[in-house]
């Protein structure tokens, strides 16, 4: 419920959180409670078969650079992939997107 009202109020959309994850990671940024309230929102967010390969790619990328094994998230993000097109990953900027989301989930040990 939280997450969804500040997706409203805020206009916070999976772009939104896969660049401020991306940033977050970037300066080492580990809070817990902060990563645990983005983490809710990437969820309630982040849904197949409109999710951008490229912003669930920058999102598993942040978690896999922090160490954030957190297997909610990584089992979501996973799920709605599978609602993705396939042709969401042809290409050039597709393959780019698939190998940075295989790389996130095993530097995690995701299974």
């Amino acid at each position: 419920y939280i997450a969804g009202a500040i997706r409203q109020e805020h206009g916070i959309n999976e772009g939104t959180l896969a660049i401020l994850c991306n940033a977050l990671a970037r300066i080492g940024f580990n809070d817990e409670n902060s990563w645990q309230c983005l983490t809710l929102l990437i969820i309630d967010s982040c849904r197949g078969p409109t999710l951008r390969t490229q912003n669930a790619a920058l999102i598993s990328n942040a978690y896999a650079k922090l160490a954030r094994n957190d297997s909610s998230l990584l089992a979501h993000l996973a799920l709605e992939l599978t609602l993705v097109p396939t042709s969401a990953f042809v290409g050039p900027p597709g393959a780019r997107d698939l190998s940075n989301l295989l790389n996130s989930y095993a530097r995690l040990r995701y299974r």
